[in-house]
């Protein structure tokens, strides 16, 4: 038989509220600790918090810049920044709050955890900013079903896009000066981001001399697929044409140019690294090799033809042929012909709730 002693479960209570104060004065510590700019983080009841560069100059922790960013997407930077330093402003001053005030600090503590929560709503918008079109960035921001997507780190069903220019440092060497060839490149990316984008795809890095973008099925549909093709179909007349209008930039202009660009599907990892958005798995891997094509070739790698081959059937003309990849070997690969004038692809969910 237990024998309860007077007032023991109150001492145990109050210990456990002090612990919890502990906890939040500690979170507090951290935030009041760290310097503006920096990248800070603090410990919730329970898990970890990182809330990022708060206020970091505009446009130095993602991959755009703001001069190729839409002036509705620009807009879309400024209004973002102003609310994380509001939000990171106000946090501030109820840290300073919680571990002054002595006594009862439940009503403290719950504007902690309100402006917390709004904050890394805010902040988890930040890394999409300049990667998908105006249009999905605003229904990212209004559906929370689309939205929650992009917060989580997971396992999702994606299409990435591989894009590569063909001999870039030949083409790099015939510019008559590297400014020129700088202007060149920069215009080319925001051309080929552009179009990605206007196919519900995200894009993901600039690799030096192309880009990776992907395509979820939660967010691109159930054709992501073949908006990520019909991409690749653009990015190559897009070349050809901007290769074109800049044949006065080179001293000499080579014909053997032009984009590889490779194609894989399957599972990828989408995760954030600060404020970056990141795509990691395997069919990054094979998208990236496949791009290793001819120019003005795409090859689609066997796990992207089995999905076309299961949702598509004998629609489109499949041709093999095969690639060589390095520590690999000679490796089969496909060509799919497709005439998107007459093919209708199925537009995502949220796009279609945008524009009714």
């Amino acid at each position: 038989m237990s024998i309860k002693v007077a007032g023991e479960g109150e001492d145990n209570d109050e210990n456990e509220k002090k612990k919890e104060d502990a906890e939040y004065i500690g979170a507090a510590d951290s935030i009041l600790g760290s310097d503006v700019g920096s990248v800070y983080s603090f410990a919730p009841l329970g898990s970890t918090f990182d809330i990022g560069s708060v206020t970091g100059s505009l446009g130095s922790n993602i991959y755009t810049s703001a001069d190729i960013l839409s002036g509705t997407t620009f807009i879309r930077q400024l209004e973002l920044q102003s609310k994380i330093d509001q939000l990171t402003s106000q946090l501030r001053q109820i840290a300073t709050e919680l571990k002054t005030e002595r006594k009862d600090k439940e009503d403290i503590i719950h504007q902690f955890n309100k402006v917390r929560e709004q904050l890394a709503h805010e902040e988890n918008l930040r890394h999409l900013v300049g990667r998908v079109s105006d249009q999905a960035f605003n229904a990212i921001y209004e559906y929370p079903e689309l939205r929650k997507h992009f917060e989580k780190e997971d396992l999702c069903e994606v299409v990435v896009l591989s894009i590569d220019i063909r001999r870039s440092t030949d083409l790099m060497l015939k510019a008559k000066i590297p400014e020129i060839y700088a202007d060149f490149i920069s215009e080319l990316c925001k051309g080929l981001l552009n179009i990605v984008v206007a196919n519900f795809g995200v894009f993901d890095k600039y690799t030096g001399d192309g880009i990776i973008a992907f395509f979820p099925y939660f967010f691109s549909g159930n054709d992501a697929l073949l908006w990520a093709m019909k991409s690749a179909f653009e990015c190559h007349v897009f070349f050809a044409d901007h290769y074109r209008r800049h044949r006065h930039c080179f001293i000499s202009v080579l014909k053997d140019i032009g984009l590889g660009i490779g194609i894989d599907s399957g599972k990828a990892f989408l995760t954030r690294l600060k404020t970056q958005l990141l795509v990691v798995g395997i069919p990054v891997v094979y998208a990236c090799r496949m791009s290793g094509a001819d120019y003005g070739e795409t090859l689609l790698n066997q796990t992207a033809i089995d999905v076309l081959r299961e949702k598509y059937g004998d629609r489109f003309d499949v041709e093999e042929c095969d690639i060589d990849i390095k520590h690999e070997g000679p490796t089969v690969a496909y060509k799919v012909g497709i005439e998107f004038s007459e093919t209708n692809l199925d537009i995502p969910k949220w796009a279609k709730q945008k524009s009714d």
